[in-house]
């Protein structure tokens, strides 16, 4: 078959399947066009999930009439004239593909009017050709586009199209994209003509609310960060808020919605250890930046950049919100840290403080002395009643009913709350709305990794006598050789063709450093992260932090447990240790009910 020119109706038909790939990329391609001209009300309504019909009506500028003759012709717009404009853009939309391709592949009528003129002018437009062009009564300026039967004369493309609710929940969240980037605008969305949601124009907190149904400000943790380049803002969630999916990440770039995983792996990084597995937090950030920095026309339909910075931009944003997640004062669940350190006996830890007496071990998070040390096997449990016996609980309720009658428990604020033991191994707390159990390693072991991050002097380096000789060639050397010169716990010596390390932190001692290295090496590589020390150095201070901590089995004193009680609960981070497990899991009056079948 021999070479020749596509007619152009059967190119925008092609060209169509890059920019138009289902009914929510029509709606996104015209509410950009709305916001672009300015519109402060822009309404969606759609019929069968927008396969049959679909409808964005604005308030905006509107389009003359004498660029009426333009609108629907391919690569026609008002907001570049020359390729170094790419480099500045500030506008949604800048291809002028958008009505061309929707225009080639539906039925489309647009209705349109500006503030200069007397009325408005209706186009109808089918398969790529303008059918009509009349004057039409409108009283408002601004533009609505009405879209039916898409892909009605492409049916290999028409054919791939969802079930209705499905294309409907595309659209949906489109609109919560949009209207998180923008909260300046009022946006409702309607189907089957009914109104579904209508987000009035608010603020940014506002806004998150009205999106994410979250009334509740304890559970938005408001985020404001200011780098040499950029801004980042907006609000991510509680750690205690969140979802088993990733349905709840929202990102913006100059208040453009895209779907950016490298910013939403450093968010997730600014967590840290305040997730549990498989959790993930709900957020909505706007970064912003030169548009000189980042480029828009990478992809058919606008739904990623590429940042110049890739590296600061990781950074900033893990900056931005760990620092937001370290300011915010965490919820403390039902008064329990009040209570704690009220009832902490003098001379023990209160308000998180370190006050330990001689001969027993510190659980405040802030001073750690002793903290290396192996508790003693035989200690006892000095006081805290400690359920493991050799008989069974039934067992000893049988035999001596009245011996093991439960005292009502306080709930007085004003009263020391009561615990106990399991095993040695959880801490079993009552609370004013139920119980507290608590893991007495993962609670330990988070309070140490608070202690070592707030305090780098308690990261122990060991001096090796025979240095350790990395044999690492090109880049990788270079890469490995200045990062480990700006770590705080590596000493290196440079020398040609190899890396002598002297000073490595103690509790790599017995690791296999070729493995540490490569790890470090790879992560330099293949992570935009501009400060991969700083995340290795975390990863070790978590293992100190789980190496130092108390384990399961050791018996610790009342003292011990009221202490490291108060500081858990005081914590601002969070309540999962280093590894991402529960610390604290807590069981409601309702959940206690549900256990017992009591309805």
């Amino acid at each position: 078959m021999s070479i020749h020119q596509l007619p152009q109706h059967v190119v925008n038909k092609i060209a169509a399947g890059e920019v138009v790939e289902r009914p929510a990329s029509a709606v996104k391609e015209l509410v950009e066009n709305a916001l672009d001209a300015d519109a402060t009300n822009v309404s969606v309504s759609v019929i069968d999930g927008g396969k049959t019909r679909l409808k964005v009506t604005d308030n905006g500028s509107g389009i003359a009439t004498e660029d009426l003759d333009r609108v629907f012709e391919q690569h026609a717009t008002s907001k570049v004239q020359a390729v170094e404009d790419l480099e500045s853009l500030t506008s949604l939309g800048f291809r002028g593909e958008a009505l061309a391709t929707i225009g080639s592949v539906a039925e489309v009528s647009l209705a349109t009017r500006t503030a200069e003129a007397a009325h408005g002018t209706l186009m109808e437009v089918s398969g790529g050709e303008e059918q009509s062009r009349r004057s039409h009564p409108m009283a408002r300026a601004g533009t609505d586009v009405e879209v039916k039967h898409l892909f009605y004369n492409t049916p290999a493309r028409r054919k791939f199209l969802k079930k209705a609710h499905t294309e409907l929940k595309h659209i949906t969240r489109l609109m919560e994209e949009l209207a998180l980037a923008h909260p300046e605008v009022t946006f409702e969305v309607f189907s089957q003509d009914r109104r579904l949601v209508r987000y009035e124009a608010a603020d940014r907190e506002q806004r998150v609310a009205q999106v994410l149904e979250q009334t509740d400000k304890e559970w938005l943790v408001p985020v404001e960060y200011y780098g040499k380049d950029m801004t980042v803002s907006g609000f991510v969630s509680h750690p205690h808020w969140t979802r088993a999916n990733r349905q709840g990440f929202f990102v913006s770039v100059n208040g453009r919605p895209v779907g950016q995983q490298m910013v939403a792996q450093a968010v997730l990084k600014g967590y840290d250890t305040m997730l549990e597995k498989g959790q993930y937090p709900v957020f909505a950030l706007d970064i912003t930046l030169d548009p000189s920095l980042i480029d828009v026309n990478i992809h058919p339909r606008k739904a990623e950049v590429r940042f110049s910075n890739e590296r600061e931009v990781f950074s900033g944003v893990l900056k931005a919100v760990r620092s937001a997640l370290e300011r915010h004062a965490f919820h403390n669940l039902s008064g329990v840290t009040e209570r704690m350190t009220r009832s902490t006996p003098e001379g023990s830890s209160t308000g998180g403080k370190n006050v330990s007496s001689a001969g027993q071990r510190s659980f405040s998070g802030q001073g750690i002395p002793g903290m290396g040390q192996a508790p003693p096997a035989s200690r006892a449990s000095g006081g805290v009643k400690d359920a493991k016996r050799s008989e069974t609980l039934i067992d000893r309720v049988r035999e001596a009913p009245t011996r093991y009658q439960v005292e009502p428990v306080a709930t007085s604020q004003s009263e020391q709350p009561q615990f106990f033991t399991l095993w040695n191994r959880y801490l079993v707390l009552t609370g004013e709305d139920g119980l507290y159990l608590i893991d007495q390693h993962a609670a330990h072991e988070k309070l140490l990794l608070e202690a070592f991050t707030q305090h780098p002097s308690h990261t122990s380096v060991q001096s090796l006598i025979t240095p350790i000789t990395l044999s690492v060639a090109g880049s990788q050397a270079q890469i490995l050789a200045s990062f480990l010169e700006e770590s705080s716990v590596f000493e290196v010596q440079k020398e040609e063709g190899m890396i002598r390390v002297t000073h490595i932190p103690r509790v790599l001692v017995d690791r296999d450093l070729d493995a540490v290295f490569s790890w470090l090496v790879e992560r330099v590589e293949t992570e935009p992260d501009s400060e991969p020390v700083a995340q290795m150095e975390r990863e070790v201070l978590k293992e100190m932090a789980c190496k130092a901590a108390v384990k399961a089995g050791d018996a610790l004193k009342e003292r011990e447990v009221t202490e490291l009680v108060a500081n858990v609960f005081a914590s601002r981070t969070g309540f999962t240790c280093c590894h991402g497990r529960p610390a604290v899991v807590q069981l409601t009056e309702k959940e206690l009910d549900t256990l017992f079948s009591r309805t």
